[in-house]
């Protein structure tokens, strides 16, 4: 696992779209543009901090992310995390996500947090590695 760095977003762009036009998630409304403004913005807002997973010289693993003061505790929310296709449920995403963990911890990181979906494979693959939905907490949209 390394730091992500600005020549590694063309690449994770590419992932990522390749990642959830196909199955399972096959959203053919996703355009390359669309997740480059989309990482852009991630990129320079104040806190990012991203990391790469780069096997035999091809990031094969990204994560997206932004650390904030949140009063008592600093924290990492999790944008985005994925595995290339046709690598996932191999270990790898369990263990960057240690990894990542690990190096948040070490820069006095207290608490990581993301969205999810209880109907997707992501919620299994969150909740066990320790990761439990807030029973108080809730999303909630307003479309415009």
């Amino acid at each position: 696992m390394e730091p992500m760095q600005a020549r590694h977003l063309d690449v994770c762009v590419d992932l990522f779209a390749d990642i959830f036009a196909n199955p399972p998630w096959l959203y053919e409304w996703l355009r390359r543009e669309g997740v480059v403004a989309y990482f852009t913005d991630l990129w320079h807002t104040p806190g990012f901090r991203g990391f790469v997973r780069i096997i035999e010289g091809r990031v094969c693993a990204a994560c997206l992310g932004v650390t904030t003061d949140y009063f008592a505790v600093k924290t990492y929310e999790i944008k985005e995390i994925f595995v290339q296709r046709g690598m996932q449920n191999a270990g790898i995403g369990g263990a960057f996500l240690a990894e990542i963990e690990e190096a948040l911890a070490a820069d006095g990181v207290g608490a990581v947090t993301l969205y999810t979906q209880r109907s997707i494979p992501a919620f299994d693959f969150y909740s066990k590695r320790g990761y439990y939905a807030a029973t108080d907490a809730v999303m909630m949209n307003k479309p415009l």
